[in-house]
């Protein structure tokens, strides 16, 4: 899990790096770095940076 928090209202949340690897799948070359997600409580878009979570070892891409 990669906790986030809305830059706009302050809510803190948590989101799923399987999400974000399916996504990632889907995307385009050159892969993206950063990933968009949406605030739960003010639905403000959210880039969190894939660095982060790829410097961990968690998100990776599924094949």
């Amino acid at each position: 899990m990669i906790n986030v928090t809305c830059f706009k209202c302050g809510w803190r949340f948590t989101i799923d790096e399987e999400a974000i690897a399916e996504s990632l799948a889907e995307a385009e070359t050159p892969p993206p770095r950063h990933y968009v997600v949406e605030c739960p409580r003010c639905r403000k878009a959210n880039k969190v940076s894939l660095k982060r979570g790829r410097r961990r070892g968690r998100v990776t891409k599924k094949e």
